[in-house]
């Protein structure tokens, strides 16, 4: 659900109901903040494969 969130990808209900958990759950909110951190990473380092 993770990578769908950050890809704009899920209805808007779960993307809702996602954020909600969000503010209630830290160890999401962390995952999510590691995740993101990892795509940044890689697109500066080129490694992108959806810009392919």
């Amino acid at each position: 659900m993770v990578t769908d969130y950050l890809d704009d990808e899920l209805p808007p209900a779960v993307r809702r109901a996602f954020e909600q958990h969000l503010l209630e759950c830290v160890h999401c909110t962390e995952y999510l903040g590691e995740i993101s951190a990892t795509i940044a990473l890689l697109r500066r380092a080129g490694h992108d494969d959806r810009q392919q």
